[in-house]
């Protein structure tokens, strides 16, 4: 009896092992960490979006990537950014909406950088605010801006993240 099920056994196992193996090669990202269900990659983002991106990172061969750092081309004039150098910045088309992320040194703490922000944003609504990040909205021009302070060796990186609908 007990050979007659081992075959059974054997092909439950070997299906078992290949939707394993199939699964986890699914879930990861290029650098092997795992991807919370219903996000994409970069990688993915970039197969299927036009991406233009500058950074101060060495940049990978056949990337759409620069080694200059500057604010990205169509980047918002009414967006004020705080005064340090850019260190990063993309440039992502939607399709219905253009995505522009903009990260800047400060020398200042995250806290005193997210301070600092509603006196720049001058005739913003302010709509979110935590101990990381502040939202910013726009009604004349229609989007709103989230940045992110997040601390460094020394000092803050702070990123504008400007979703701007496509005309």
């Amino acid at each position: 009896m007990f050979n007659k099920q081992k075959p059974a056994r054997v092909a439950v196992l070997a299906g078992a092992i290949t939707v394993t193996v199939v699964l986890a090669g699914c879930s990861s990202d290029a650098e092997g960490d795992s991807a919370p269900a219903g996000t994409t990659t970069q990688a993915t983002e970039a197969a299927s979006d036009t991406v233009n991106s500058t950074s101060a990172e060495p940049v990978e061969e056949d990337s759409d990537a620069t080694a200059s750092a500057d604010v990205p081309e169509g980047f918002p004039s009414e967006v004020p950014l705080v005064s340090g150098d850019v260190i990063d910045s993309t440039k992502l088309d939607r399709g219905t909406y253009v995505l522009y992320t903009v990260t800047v040194a400060d020398e200042r703490a995250p806290a005193d950088v997210l301070a600092s922000l509603p006196a720049q944003f001058t005739g913003w609504g302010l709509t979110f605010e935590d101990d990381t990040s502040s939202q910013f909205t726009s009604n004349e021009l229609g989007y709103s801006v989230t940045v992110t302070a997040t601390a460094r060796d020394s000092g803050s990186s702070v990123e504008y993240d400007v979703p701007v609908p496509s005309e």
